[in-house]
């Protein structure tokens, strides 16, 4: 939050939760990384005691002296490790990606990345592979991103829906800008197509449905769209949500 005045605040929310048969007493640890290196840059700890069944969030604020900013040009990034510390053994890791920069569109003088005026040089384009069909393959879309740097495009318009995860991370790692779409269909059918997104838009999820995060409470497109921000809300790539 505090990025711009060069301070490396890193806020962290950690979710716990005890699948077992009693209370746990854990300690959440996140160490701050740079992508690729061993050394603890950061940490900050919090023990919590989560009843059984039950979730708890866990918040943090490790702080990184002097970080490296991502942008176009040095596409730095970090990671957190989030440990989960049961009598002083680790019974779960996760690490999660990110990078450290700020924003901002401006009336009269556009888009502006760390401070600086960017010209957003993009292309609106489709996850298809060309001859290897609508599939995400790494080394594909590696090189298809290699490729489009080198002619200049900076930001990629992901139409018309969330792009794979590696997607993402590869735009993480080579300093391109994204804007990620949530859905080509809406509440009404596009082009007379009465089997796109349109049919469940408006329809909630089944109370017995077994997707993470899944409520019956929700539209399947306020589910999509939570999913998507939640999936990729830590990618410095990302720019805006969704121009529909």
């Amino acid at each position: 939050p505090d990025i711009a005045s060069g301070k490396g605040t890193v806020n962290v929310a950690v979710d716990v939760q005890n699948d077992g048969g009693s209370s746990a007493n854990v300690t959440v640890r996140n160490t701050v990384y740079e992508k690729g290196g061993q050394e603890a840059l950061a940490n900050a700890q919090a023990t919590v005691t989560v009843s059984a069944g039950e979730k708890a969030t866990v918040n943090a604020n490790p702080v990184v002296s002097s970080p490296k900013l991502w942008s176009l040009d040095t596409p730095n990034l970090y990671f957190v490790r989030t440990e989960i510390l049961k009598n002083g053994t680790a019974v779960d890791t996760y690490d999660t990606e990110f990078g450290f920069k700020w924003y901002e569109f401006v009336d009269n003088t556009g888009f502006r990345l760390n401070g600086q005026n960017v010209k957003i040089q993009g292309v609106c384009m489709h996850h298809d592979q060309g001859a290897l069909g609508s599939a995400a393959y790494y080394d594909a879309m590696y090189r298809q991103l290699t490729i489009l740097k080198d002619m200049g495009v900076n930001t990629i318009r992901a139409t018309h829906n969330p792009y794979d995860e590696d997607f993402v991370d590869i735009c993480n790692e080579l300093g391109m800008l994204v804007i990620e779409e949530a859905f080509d269909g809406w509440s009404c059918a596009k082009n007379g197509n009465s089997n796109d997104f349109s049919t469940h838009f408006k329809t909630n999820l089944t109370s017995d449905n077994q997707i993470i995060d899944g409520s019956s409470s929700m539209t399947w497109a306020e589910f999509v769209i939570k999913a998507m921000v939640k999936r990729d809300r830590n990618d410095p790539s990302i720019i805006l949500w969704s121009l529909g």
